[in-house]
């Protein structure tokens, strides 16, 4: 396990499975670093939905800090922390 929290951890993997590397992921690189672009990131923002039945607010995800891998997935986390608690 490589979080504390689960749904970190499920965040993570969602992210590394739009990657093409099979190792782990630079938390502190951007996005476009990895090789994930814009449309790639929205297919993730609703991957994150459908798995966890909610509606990301738009605000969320275009803070521009989001670009940053481990921002990303703090504020994600947070998010459907807050809306369904665990």
């Amino acid at each position: 396990m490589l979080f504390e929290n689960l749904v970190k951890e499920k965040i993570y993997f969602i992210i590394k499975s739009y990657v093409e590397e099979s190792e782990s992921i630079d938390l502190n690189a951007r996005f476009e670093d990895i090789g994930i672009g814009s449309i790639s990131l929205i297919k993730i923002m609703v991957e994150i939905e459908e798995y966890y039945d909610i509606e990301i607010e738009e605000k969320y995800f275009t803070d521009e800090d989001c670009g940053n891998i481990d921002v990303f997935i703090n504020k994600m986390s947070e998010y459907v922390s807050a809306i369904k608690p665990q």
